[in-house]
């Protein structure tokens, strides 16, 4: 699936599969998680681009190694007549993001995504022919780059956050009410007042508590075993 030259104000999303690095022991394993990955992917946008109405936001992307970049390519305003379109274009970026994240689980594969929004420009540039490379610019892409690879709140696996800084007033404002479908599940985490954290895994707004304790007390039972296992070498060693 070919990309578009794009330049602009506009939502992008970097997905990265956790675990990757320990996946490279395994060659067999790593073909199997990046082909699954890739097919979820490219067939989910072209699914959202054969059933698109002309009146919603065009998403595209493309997937190297193990990331994947999404964006809408859909050249925004800070008019009051683009508000909707704006919010729109969150939602159905959610939406793909949700299926692509549910497909991956299915296989035990868990990923971490970002999305910012922002200036973005993409070109597609022709080295000679039949070899094409693709270029990503702006910092849209940077911010949701750096904050999947290098953010003090890292993420955990099976994550999507969004990034709040530089979002319109009027975004987070609807976000807050979930007048669509997937903003309802979009919630500040504690004082992580940073970000929106997109629950994809969950059908209902009023099941994120009850998940988020369970995930918490899995990391807390995670490091306990850790610690004991130490120990116990510890204690057994001269």
């Amino acid at each position: 699936m070919g990309i578009s030259d794009f330049e602009g104000l506009t939502f992008v999303a970097f997905i990265d599969i956790c675990g990757f690095k320990q996946m490279m022991e395994n060659e067999e394993r790593i073909k199997r998680v990046v082909y699954k990955f890739y097919q979820s992917g490219y067939r989910t946008l072209k699914e959202y681009k054969d059933r698109r109405d002309n009146d919603k936001p065009q998403i595209q992307g493309i997937f190297v190694s193990d990331c994947g970049i999404l964006y809408v390519i859909r050249s925004h305003s800070e008019t009051n007549e683009d508000i909707e379109t704006k919010r729109d274009s969150l939602n159905q970026l959610l939406k793909i993001i949700k299926k692509i994240n549910k497909d991956m689980i299915i296989n035990d594969v868990m990923l971490k995504t970002s999305i910012a929004y922002g200036k973005l420009n993409c070109s597609k540039k022709l080295e000679f022919k039949g070899i094409s490379k693709s270029a990503f610019y702006g910092d849209a892409y940077l911010k949701a780059f750096l904050d999947n690879e290098k953010a003090q709140i890292r993420l955990r696996p099976g994550e999507c956050r969004v990034i709040q800084k530089d979002l319109p007033e009027y975004l987070i404002t609807n976000v807050s009410k979930q007048s669509y479908e997937n903003f309802r599940l979009l919630k500040q985490r504690g004082d992580y007042i940073l970000y929106y954290y997109f629950y994809w895994m969950l059908d209902k707004r009023s099941r994120i508590e009850a998940f988020t304790n369970k995930y918490r007390n899995l990391e807390t039972d995670i490091y306990k075993k850790m610690t004991k296992l130490i120990k116990n070498y510890s204690i057994n060693s001269n």
